[in-house]
């Protein structure tokens, strides 16, 4: 079981989790730790799959970075981050979706789009619903942060 926990008095932040993974049986302290700071005054904390968590985090950093190196000024709040996240998280479950329901069928997003028409509406409704309730890994955060209008 994950521990996270995050305190904000005025302007300070307080973030402690553990840092043990477990793998089925298997329980260890690798030397990542659960708390990533995304900039001076945003920090995420997760649990749960650490592999699909890396796969967004990590698209949420260059998104970040990007953004910072061409407007500085341009200042990131805490709602900003989560809103990349879960366009991050949604576009990660759109591709394993895809790869595992319409790359089979020789289709992807836009094939399936295209040829929907063409289609069995049955075989349609079927792929869709597929595709919307399709599970991904379960990710557990707390964003913590502190924002110029706070």
């Amino acid at each position: 079981m994950t521990v996270c926990i995050a305190a904000r008095c005025q302007d300070v932040l307080v973030l402690a989790s553990d840092r043990m993974l477990t793998a089925g049986d298997i329980q260890f302290e690798p030397q990542t730790e659960k708390i990533t700071l995304l900039t001076s005054s945003i920090a995420v904390m997760a649990s749960g799959d650490a592999s699909f968590h890396t796969e967004i985090i990590t698209d949420v950093h260059r998104a970040m970075y990007d953004r910072i190196k061409l407007d500085p000024q341009n200042w990131w709040t805490v709602k900003d981050v989560v809103d990349l996240y879960i366009r991050f998280r949604n576009e990660a479950k759109r591709k394993r979706a895809e790869a595992a329901i319409l790359a089979p069928l020789r289709l992807d997003g836009q094939s399936f789009l295209t040829a929907q028409n063409s289609m069995d509406s049955g075989l349609v409704e079927t792929i869709a619903r597929d595709l919307i309730s399709f599970e991904v890994p379960t990710v557990n955060l707390i964003f913590a942060g502190v924002d110029r209008d706070d």
